[in-house]
């Protein structure tokens, strides 16, 4: 299933739920851009930034947005970052206790692997698809920065 397609049922869950999403920028209340082509001609010319609102990394966004290699490199992350607790552990009683060190290095490389593939990946399903977008914009993944007057623009719950 394309990610559009995995997008519009998260969709249709929200919409169901009793909460509206929008399908266009249009649509959006306060929104700085009326269309989807000027918000991407606004950001190629850095009059505006895209930003991450969210420090959460949210598994069914991630497996809807992901593409194959963005999943592959997640899950060497994860691995990396939960497997190195048990590992250094084991090591650590076994031959050093310096090599927790290492483990917690482990962790943290594991974790910033982790994130950027996430934060690329919601990127580059926002710039892609102005329905993808209006769904990370409602869900506060995602906010645009404007340069001219330095606000940031993020879904707001009403």
């Amino acid at each position: 299933m394309s990610t559009k397609h995995k997008i519009e049922s998260l969709i249709e869950n929200v919409n169901f739920k009793g909460k509206n999403i929008s399908k266009q920028i249009g649509e959006i209340p306060d929104f700085p851009f009326e269309h989807f082509s000027d918000l991407i001609d606004a950001i190629k010319s850095r009059h505006a930034s895209l930003l991450r609102h969210s420090l959460a990394i949210e598994g069914s966004i991630f497996s809807a947005v992901g593409d194959r290699n963005e999943k592959i490199f997640y899950f060497i992350g994860q691995a990396l970052s939960w497997g190195a607790i048990p590992l250094g552990l084991i090591l650590a009683v076994l031959l050093s206790w310096w090599l927790l060190i290492v483990a917690i290095f482990m962790y943290f490389y594991g974790k910033s692997i982790v994130s950027d593939t996430y934060n690329k990946s919601i990127f580059r399903s926002a710039m892609k698809n102005e329905q993808i977008f209006c769904f990370l914009y409602h869900h506060n993944q995602i906010s645009i920065g404007l340069s001219h007057d330095k606000s940031v623009h993020y879904y707001k719950n009403s």
